[in-house]
């Protein structure tokens, strides 16, 4: 199997092959789609979900276990099911959700919300992509 996926992170181009099947995830049933997050996580893979009962963004209506989510409530103010349906995709409150150091991710997040916007029912894992170098 040979995936294209095109991201940007930092006003940067990624461009990624992925030509091992085992780095997407998909489901043998279809995706619930009441754990994709809305900035582009896949809750049901998410380490939080079992360990603080947390489920999901699109289940609290954005009243996270640990705050009130921003992208979750602009998207719901929207009226959108996630970023990747909104024409600005990726803003400045995304992209600073997609730059944290601890909860970030390499582009993973973004090529998923693009891929729900075509209506694939499949996820990339947080921390797939290589970190791009910063020398």
């Amino acid at each position: 199997m040979r995936r294209l996926v095109l991201a940007t992170r930092n006003g940067e181009s990624l461009l990624r092959i992925l030509e091992q099947p085992s780095l997407i995830e998909e489901e043998d049933s279809e995706m619930d789609r009441r754990l994709i997050a809305r900035c582009g996580a896949y809750c049901g893979d998410c380490e939080w979900r079992d360990k603080m009962n947390c489920s999901g963004c699109q289940m609290t209506r954005g009243k996270m276990f640990w705050g009130e989510c921003l992208v979750a409530k602009c998207s719901i103010e929207k009226g959108i099911e996630h970023c990747g349906l909104c024409s600005r995709v990726p803003c400045d409150m995304l992209q600073e959700a997609f730059d944290q150091p601890e909860h970030g991710d390499n582009g993973e997040r973004l090529a998923n919300l693009k891929a729900w916007a075509r209506g694939e029912d499949s996820y990339i894992k947080l921390g797939t992509f290589p970190s791009p170098d910063r020398g």
